[in-house]
């Protein structure tokens, strides 16, 4: 089950202001989702080096993340994943969609050395609620909800099946809804409004309003992209 933390800020986020009133707002890390070419390679090098500096335990104080032999471990919907120090690369399950995505490989690295161990609210927000989304989650940053609406719009119980097959559990949104909690203190959701005979099918996107806190903008982009390509390689 799904279910609320209850851990207080343990650590420390430079990307962070927590005022003596408590948690304000974030800032954003440079938008490094969206970098090809030379410009991904040096911030994607810049991820890597950076986490060879922290403490394992402090990780995985704030992300359940297991260290042994400079290999980080950690689960994304339930499937595992290691981050090989050395050769800086994300290795997974054979044939693994993921393990090869430099999207995805953006997200575990961030995660890992950015996330907080906070509670989560249980408010459900959409990107366009999150400080700055409205303005970034247009034209190329727009969330992937086109795939699902084209491959799934018009069936519910396939919907349905993917999305249990990756541990979703139902939530009350929609034609259709489930959440998934893809990482520690990361819940989000993906919401079907079935096509019919007068609309288009319709898929949405909903995050724990935490993830504020957790990701800037472009790695969130990152963190649904990876859950629709998983959800598009499940079986139907």
């Amino acid at each position: 089950m799904l279910t609320l933390g209850s851990s207080s800020q343990a650590a420390a986020n430079p990307y962070i202001e927590f005022p003596a009133g408590g948690l304000t707002s974030s800032s954003s890390l440079p938008n490094i989702a969206s970098m090809t070419g030379a410009r991904y390679t040096s911030g994607r090098q810049k991820f890597w080096q950076e986490l060879r500096a922290p403490n394992p335990e402090e990780v995985h104080s704030r992300t359940g993340a297991e260290y042994k032999n400079g290999l980080y471990t950690i689960s994304f919907l339930s499937r595992e994943y290691r981050l090989n120090l050395e050769s800086e690369r994300i290795e997974g399950p054979e044939g693994d969609p993921l393990s090869s995505d430099p999207e995805f490989e953006l997200l575990l690295l961030a995660y890992l050395l950015h996330a907080l161990e906070i509670p989560l609210s249980g408010k459900w927000v959409s990107e366009k609620e999150l400080p700055g989304g409205s303005t970034f989650f247009q034209g190329p940053h727009r969330l992937p909800a086109d795939i699902m609406e084209r491959r799934l719009g018009k069936n519910l119980q396939a919907f349905r099946h993917v999305c249990t097959s990756l541990g979703g559990q139902k939530i009350p949104y929609g034609d259709a809804a489930f959440a998934f909690q893809p990482l520690p203190h990361i819940h989000l959701a993906c919401v079907l409004y079935r096509e019919d005979d007068e609309f288009p099918a319709r898929v949405t996107f909903l995050f724990d309003s935490t993830i504020e806190y957790q990701l800037p903008l472009d790695i969130i982009l990152a963190l649904v992209h990876s859950l629709v390509v998983l959800l598009e390689n499940t079986g139907t």
